[in-house]
């Protein structure tokens, strides 16, 4: 009896120690399992930081804030080195530079308007920059309206206050500035093909402006 007491215990204290050893291993998963590495914009260039779930979710709302695939990911040493020289390397993004262009010329049925635009978008950053040409031969030229649609569906709508100027007494019209829009509208720009560029005036009234993005 006492040798069967004796060996059940200490079965009982080898089950302990690996459900202990077991513990220990859950506890001291490395730190960084659920961490991104972003980049991050400081107001003047970009700098890798690694981020948990909560402070990422506080990033999405920073829309030029780089997030996701594009940045290396990993928290060991090398990853974190990769992620700083990636985000280091990024320029600014503006209506001149920067990012993906996307351009089509702009046709209309209104007599005598015609014009371009340029689209840069940043896969991982919440942002289109613009930059836009708008002919008439009515003046004043007021912009009132910047739409991407895909067939029939409205993408997005473009925040056309953003852009300066909006308006002009004489042709052309030239506009430019950057969008704050959702990263997955960026994502959709970037990866479809034959969006269209609806841009509307209200000086020519109704001004309907048409492209297909290249």
């Amino acid at each position: 009896m006492r040798r069967t007491i004796l060996g059940l215990t200490i079965a009982l204290v080898g089950i302990a120690i690996a459900a202990g050893t077991a513990a220990a291993k859950q506890a001291g998963k490395p730190a960084g399992t659920n961490q991104a590495n972003i980049c991050h914009f400081t107001g003047k260039k970009y700098v890798a930081i690694t981020v948990g779930k909560s402070a990422l979710q506080t990033h999405v709302q920073h829309h030029q804030d780089v997030l996701g695939a594009p940045v290396p990911q990993g928290t060991t040493k090398a990853k974190k080195a990769a992620a700083r020289a990636f985000c280091a390397a990024l320029p600014v993004m503006t209506a001149t530079r920067g990012g993906k262009l996307l351009s089509t010329n702009l046709t209309s049925t209104t007599a005598g308007l015609t014009g371009s635009i340029d689209l840069r978008a940043r896969l991982g950053q919440g942002q289109v920059c613009v930059k836009l040409t708008v002919s008439s031969s009515t003046t004043p030229i007021t912009l009132s309206g910047i739409k991407l649609v895909q067939g029939t569906t409205t993408l997005a709508t473009l925040a056309v206050s953003a852009l300066s100027p909006v308006t002009s007494s004489t042709s052309p019209l030239q506009s430019s500035g950057c969008v704050d829009v959702d990263r997955n509208i960026v994502k959709q720009l970037l990866q479809s093909s034959g969006l269209t560029v609806q841009v509307t005036t209200s000086s020519p009234a109704g001004g309907l402006l048409t492209g297909t993005l290249g």
